[in-house]
């Protein structure tokens, strides 16, 4: 057998842009030598270099220390163990999959020089490292299956032009910045991902990588206590496309994709579709609600397989993109990853 593959993540700086981009590229590829955002972007080619590396089972830093387990670990040959932690759907500033990229959006001064506001319907910005989101070092899922890192993410501030050392405060809801100093008379602008009038925002698309295969053995929903549905939470399971554009918005000229739907109204859905239970969990760690844990311990393993099921994908949404009300609502899915090759 031959030597593991690596991933590395490379990191260059686009002249253009005025900010460091971020691509994964495997062992087998070349380094980068354009923008990954846009090709035709002027990058400083001296700037490349290698940030992180994904081997076998650490993430490594440039001088190959340790920095941390991921979730991806050896199971049964040519697999891997795959833990995936949805979006909270409860906070919809977390809710990344279908946000859009805003570059250099301009804000409008409220009237102080030290809060500048976003315009209405490009507001309620991604906060990548709220709290509500679980996932580890360049291991972001991606809608299409692809594992990614959170940088493209970060909201980036200038003024005038050029990224600010100025210390600032983000109201992701309201899409604000406020400054400790004043900025009055000057041009603030702000690249940000935003979920404002996107349909589907709610949307959280598990699918297998591309080459892979995924058997999904256990599932763990953790709620709060006292969570409550104004819309349901829905889960369906989507099959027999051959690209994920197959299945367009997911509306009903596309239901013949459609395979399994399932509607959790509540506490009781809940309770009536889960197969165990474990210990109320107490309020901690900043939390104020006690946390319920529901198993969904599966007598077999269920595949998603694209070499007997076409594109196959799990679609978990708010109805109506409606967010429940409580400090937390999010699943978790323990898989075995499994190259088709094998």
């Amino acid at each position: 057998m031959g030597d593991p593959m690596k991933l590395y993540q490379y990191k260059l700086f686009c002249e253009t842009s005025n900010k460091w981009e971020y691509i994964w590229k495997n062992s087998t590829e070349a380094a980068p030598t354009a923008c990954p955002v846009d090709t035709a972007h002027t990058i400083d080619l001296n700037s490349i270099v290698i940030d992180q590396t994904i081997q076998d089972l650490h993430v490594t830093n440039v001088d190959d220390v340790q920095l941390v387990d991921v979730t991806l670990r050896k199971a049964k040959a040519g697999s891997q163990n795959t833990t995936i932690v949805t979006h909270d759907f409860t906070d919809r500033t977390n809710w990344y999959q279908n946000s859009v990229p805003l570059v250099d959006e301009a804000l409008v001064d409220s009237g102080d020089g030290l809060t500048w506001q976003a315009a209405s319907g490009k507001r309620n910005w991604i906060n990548i490292h709220s709290l509500k989101l679980t996932y580890d070092v360049g291991a972001l899922l991606m809608k299409d299956g692809s594992f990614g890192p959170s940088d493209p993410y970060e909201v980036v501030v200038k003024v005038d032009g050029a990224v600010t050392s100025e210390t600032f405060s983000v109201d992701f809801p309201a899409g604000s910045i406020t400054f400790s100093n004043s900025q009055a008379g000057k041009t603030v602008t702000v690249s940000y991902y935003h979920n404002d009038g996107v349909s589907g925002r709610s949307d959280y698309i598990l699918t297998p990588s591309a080459g892979y295969k995924l058997e999904i053995e256990h599932v763990e929903i953790q709620f709060s206590k006292t969570l409550s549905f104004p819309k349901p939470v829905i889960m369906e399971v989507w099959a027999g496309g051959s690209q994920l554009s197959d299945y367009g918005d997911f509306s009903e000229p596309y239901f013949p994709y459609r395979q399994q739907k399932s509607i959790y109204r509540g506490h009781r859905d809940l309770i009536n579709w889960c197969n165990n239970q474990y210990p109320i969990i107490p309020a901690c760690g900043g939390l104020t609600d006690p946390i319920l844990v529901f198993p969904f311990k599966y007598l077999i393993a269920n595949e998603l397989n694209p070499l007997t099921a076409g594109l196959i994908l799990i679609r978990l949404y708010n109805l109506d993109d409606e967010p429940a009300v409580g400090e937390i609502a999010t699943a978790t899915f323990y898989t075995i990853s499994s190259s088709l090759a094998v």
